[in-house]
């Protein structure tokens, strides 16, 4: 699968805020990151899904009102996004900015950002989680991920 970038792309850039929650995200990690954030706008979906509920509450010990509420909001945050070129200076060292779509290890939304929780959307070639940030004291601090999709191990031995 090939990434193509609509012609005019927005020039517009992300914020230092969401800046901010891409590096807690990948904080001690050693990746290749394509050097445009995607648009996929379908994880949203994942977040409110009822079939997602208890997985949701067993590894996210943070579910209240808040954080539904803010849920909610996403979705309507996603529309209308394009995607954002991403600053090689402005993430952790260990990440590498790759310009091409298919050489990259790691494909990332930006950063979604209502009120004190933040999501970020992760995709590679064989997983897709949903990272999910709460500000705390002033800063970012990640306290989950959802594994919205993650192909089966298949053992090579095994043919």
């Amino acid at each position: 699968m090939i990434y193509m970038l609509i012609a005019n792309e927005s020039s517009a850039q992300l914020s230092k805020e969401q800046y901010d929650v891409l590096n807690v995200s990948y904080k001690d990690t050693s990746v290749k990151l394509f050097n445009y954030t995607i648009e996929t706008k379908v994880w949203s979906k994942f977040l409110n899904s009822s079939d997602l509920d208890f997985y949701k509450s067993a590894t996210c010990d943070f579910f209240d009102e808040e954080f539904i509420l803010a849920s909610q909001e996403v979705e309507s945050k996603l529309w209308g996004l394009h995607s954002k070129h991403l600053e090689k200076k402005k993430l952790p060292a260990g990440i590498e900015i790759v310009d091409r779509y298919d050489l990259a290890l790691v494909r990332t939304t930006e950063p979604i950002i209502v009120g004190k929780y933040a999501f970020v959307f992760q995709e590679a070639e064989d997983n897709q989680f949903l990272f999910i940030l709460i500000k705390e004291n002033g800063k970012w601090n990640r306290r989950c991920s959802l594994d919205l999709y993650q192909e089966p191990f298949v053992d090579p031995i095994i043919k």
